[in-house]
């Protein structure tokens, strides 16, 4: 389980801090879905820098060696946005591994 960040720089310390932390546990429940090992890559995107607030872009994407998911989620507060994200790559996860799983279950042997 690994986790790449990229555009971290471009935020305050405290912040990535936080995203790191938040990374590490999202990490670890990601690699107990995918029962395999993973590349969580936290693309990160910051709009409007030089005004009062900026805008906070996420792309995640979970690159295990049969499939790669992705998820995004925007959004003024840049925790919010990145729980946004991990959520959204999250409920794709399971559903990608549920409808894997299902297919194969129901598919007649001949």
């Amino acid at each position: 389980m690994a986790v790449q960040f990229v555009g971290l720089n471009a935020v305050e310390p405290l912040d990535a801090d936080r995203i790191k932390d938040i990374a590490a546990r999202y990490a670890a429940k990601l690699q107990r879905m995918a029962k395999d090992e993973i590349l969580l890559v936290v693309d990160l995107k910051a709009h409007n820098k030089a005004g009062k607030r900026s805008k906070y872009t996420f792309r995640l994407a979970l690159r295990a060696p049969t499939k790669t998911i992705e998820a995004s989620a925007f959004d003024w507060e840049i925790t919010r946005a990145f729980r946004m994200a991990c959520k959204a790559l999250e409920r794709e996860t399971e559903h990608k591994l549920h409808s894997d799983e299902h297919r194969d279950r129901h598919r007649k042997k001949y």
